[in-house]
């Protein structure tokens, strides 16, 4: 019964081979556009959930009305996190990323510029979820010149090397490495390549 299906179908091709190459190519490409719209809704579904605590984490925008302008940036002031939770006792806490300056960091002879390094608070890691690979990560959100890598970060100045304990110098300061993180996931809204505590910020930045 297939058998014959099949040489009917290839008669009927071969016959009107214009009409059956333009009804093979429509469907080609009506699955190709479907797997694709499943795919891109598939990944933009996904930013954030492996987040235990995802569905409670909000991030904040702030919208600027200019006299001919308005637009809204993904940017709020430094005391808006202890105020918001002072203010609406349903937010129970918040964590605030600040960029470290662009610069140039050092581990003996290894030495990279660093764009993506982060200022955080104490409650980064008990509002987000990340994986530790090596030493441990809540010291570097609270004490002063200690710093969380992740694995591409620590890779890069380390090597195979086991990376907890030692040190990466910029300028004038110094950042004991405590921990390893599994890199951050590319359907993440926000992505770093390593954290330090805010009691590293200028006082003169904000508190």
């Amino acid at each position: 019964m297939l058998k014959n299906l099949l040489k009917t179908a290839v008669r009927h091709i071969r016959k009107h081979s214009g009409y059956s190459i333009l009804n093979i190519i429509g469907l080609t490409l009506g699955i190709t556009s479907a797997l694709f719209l499943i795919i891109y809704v598939s990944d933009e579904l996904s930013f954030d959930k492996y987040h235990e605590k995802g569905d409670r984490i909000y991030r904040v925008s702030s919208k600027i009305t200019e006299t001919d302008d308005q637009f809204t940036w993904i940017f709020a002031q430094i005391p808006m996190g202890p105020q918001v939770v002072q203010d609406y006792p349903e937010v129970e806490s918040f964590v605030r990323f600040i960029n470290m300056p662009r610069a140039l960091y050092k581990y003996e002879d290894k030495e990279y510029i660093e764009e993506d390094f982060f200022y955080a608070d104490s409650t980064l890691f008990d509002i987000f979820t990340y994986k530790v690979l090596k030493g441990e990560v809540r010291s570097a959100v609270k004490d002063p010149g200690k710093i969380v890598l992740t694995e591409t970060v620590a890779a890069r100045y380390f090597g195979d090397a086991d990376p907890v304990g030692k040190t990466l110098t910029s300028g004038g300061s110094t950042f004991e490495v405590t921990g390893v993180i599994e890199d951050v996931p590319q359907n993440s809204h926000f992505r770093f390549d390593a954290v330090s505590a805010r009691n590293n910020l200028p006082k003169q930045l904000g508190t």
